[in-house]
């Protein structure tokens, strides 16, 4: 990877440098896989790319006037695995906190018998979906998910990104992403982290706009969109709520903003003017600097091909919320344009074969905010119960995810949240 400032001990450890060489025999082993056996594999239902593309390539244009996923080739299918039982097994395990690990982190906020909450006492904690310890994609067993690698995404350096276009391979996430609860929900639960019990951090950042605590809440409708244009943003969805913590590392570099890292302080400044600003459709407000990158690592549906590479600016379909520790963004898909949501649409009956990355960025705009880096990131890795079948049953429906599916309205109370 690339190193753009003086802390390169954190980035060139060696762990790192094998996981690099993981990846790279991965894809040596498999770059002379032919398309007509790809498309045996995917059933003809997918399109992939020539064999000699890198997978990180497609993120080198951005893609700025509809909101979507990004999603990037990968010409094979694998077989991963049985990891389910890994985590405890391996030997880097450590039973001492590390406020900079990512496994260590989930650990001691989420998993420690002992861990602390903050939040209504009679909510549910966060993280209902249990994660394993974080993992190459490729090599994860199905209906897990991971914290995931901020350096597989390459983003925008500088100078003058305008005029050069140049990107690379980003550092580290800066938040650690711990928990994940996935919700059947009739209507959208809006700013959810309210209504949830969170882990008690034992930090605190030297901000009056930046937590210790972020949250993501991602809606995607279950219906399918109407064809005569019109949004519903109260109906029938899933919701994917994640619950991120910052790296100890770098909630000190606030203690001496002027000196930090750029993506500190874009982040800083994101946070102080994008809640504030009214949504009036102008693209040079802050407002408009969220993006949402997704990978698929297991090829896409042919209506998505064209989306490949580029990456989601969130507008006036994200709201934030901010609360005692914590803020929240809350991304309604059913506000997307009707393009953007039928192709997340046809998608989402596939997402049991996909292999998927995710990551959320505050896209930078002007030199001294480059290079971006990755705000938070994750796996998952063939959620089979996550599809668009028999979901008015609700019940069924639930029941397929044996647990890790939940009732929005059991746990919630019934009725759409103020939007």
């Amino acid at each position: 990877m690339c190193i753009r400032d003086s802390d390169k001990s954190d980035d060139c450890s060696e762990a790192s440098r094998r996981r690099h060489d993981m990846d790279r025999k991965f894809h040596r082993d498999h770059q002379n896989t032919s398309a007509a056996q790809s498309d045996a594999d995917l059933n003809e239902d997918f399109f992939d790319i020539d064999d000699t593309n890198d997978i990180m390539n497609g993120l080198d244009v951005d893609w700025n006037n509809m909101n979507e996923f990004e999603f990037v080739d990968d010409p094979s299918l694998y077989d991963p695995a049985v990891l389910s039982a890994r985590s405890m097994d391996r030997p880097f395990f450590r039973a001492t906190f590390d406020p900079n690990d990512d496994d260590s982190i989930r650990r001691h906020y989420i998993e420690r018998e002992d861990a602390e909450w903050v939040g209504p006492s009679n909510g549910p904690k966060c993280g209902s979906f249990p994660a394993v310890d974080r993992t190459l994609a490729p090599e994860m067993a199905a209906n897990t998910w991971c914290a995931g690698y901020g350096d597989h995404f390459k983003l925008r350096v500088g100078p003058s990104y305008e005029k050069y276009g140049k990107k690379d391979h980003s550092r580290e996430s800066l938040y650690s992403v711990v928990a994940m609860d996935i919700l059947r929900s009739d209507h959208p639960k809006n700013n959810i982290a309210a209504k949830m019990r969170l882990p008690k951090v034992d930090m605190e950042v030297n901000s009056e706009y930046v937590t210790p605590i972020m949250v993501v809440n991602f809606q995607i409708p279950l219906h399918s969109p109407s064809l005569l244009g019109g949004k519903d943003l109260n109906g029938p969805c899933l919701q994917m709520v994640t619950t991120m913590i910052l790296k100890e590392k770098y909630a000190r570099q606030w203690d001496n903003l002027d000196k930090a890292l750029p993506a500190i302080r874009q982040l800083e400044e994101y946070m102080k003017r994008a809640p504030e600003e009214k949504d009036d459709g102008n693209k040079n407000t802050y407002r408009w600097r969220w993006k949402l990158i997704g990978l698929s690592h297991t090829g896409v549906p042919w209506a998505l091909k064209r989306f490949n590479g580029k990456p989601a600016l969130i507008t006036h379909d994200g709201r934030m919320h901010r609360g005692p520790g914590y803020i929240e963004m809350d991304i309604n898909v059913a506000d997307w344009c009707m393009t953007a949501r039928r192709a997340l649409y046809l998608s989402l009956s596939t997402v049991p074969e996909r292999i998927i990355s995710l990551a959320h960025v505050i896209e930078a705009r002007e030199d001294e905010h480059m290079p971006e880096q990755t705000l938070c990131c994750m796996n998952l890795n063939r959620l089979e119960f996550i599809h668009d079948k028999n979901w008015e049953q609700k019940e069924a429906y639930i029941a397929q995810g044996n647990g890790k599916l939940l009732d929005g309205e059991k746990l919630f109370g019934p009725g759409p949240d103020p939007w």
